[in-house]
């Protein structure tokens, strides 16, 4: 229910509801699983607040819960939005590493939307680091997933990602 709250907030706010929401949650849910899904909202609604340093206190609780619980598509959540925290944090190897681990996640999981999510996010950071070849290959990889799972919000951007390494190259 949560994430489905999460869902409709972060089409249009108030983004603090939602992590509002997930902190009543928090005290409630005992399951590692169920509270690696808790803090991922968590995290999604921090970063939509511009509240990075309680992202990352999310991000990291996420990341514990979830592989405490085996919870790969929480774990590759959590990587996903590592990637730019560590990135911003000029922890370029580190970021390359949580973005190459949230592909793993994703691909265990087994859900091609997360998965696109988890290579459109190595795709950006080898693309903002100087691995524009690389970057593509990722991109296209995703493409094709998308595209066999008829993911088509994904499709389109990740032909805008495309759209824009050809226009940097």
């Amino acid at each position: 229910a949560l994430e489905n709250a999460w869902a409709a907030l972060d089409l249009c706010g108030p983004f603090r509801l939602g992590l509002d929401l997930a902190d009543a949650m928090l005290p409630l849910v005992v399951d590692a699983s169920e509270q690696a899904r808790v803090h991922v909202v968590a995290m999604r609604a921090s970063r939509a607040c511009g509240l990075r340093d309680l992202e990352q206190q999310h991000v990291d609780a996420a990341l514990t819960a979830a592989r405490s619980a085996g919870h790969r598509v929480s774990e590759a959540h959590a990587q996903c939005f590592r990637v730019s925290l560590l990135a911003d944090a000029g922890c370029a190897e580190e970021a390359r590493t949580a973005a190459m681990q949230a592909v793993s996640a994703a691909e265990a999981a087994g859900d091609p939307a997360l998965r696109c999510a988890a290579l459109n996010t190595l795709g950006t950071f080898l693309m903002d680091h100087g691995g524009g070849d690389a970057a593509r290959q990722h991109y296209e990889e995703a493409l094709r997933v998308a595209r066999a799972a008829g993911l088509a919000h994904w499709e389109g951007g990740i032909l805008g990602n495309l759209g824009g390494l050809d226009m940097d190259m």
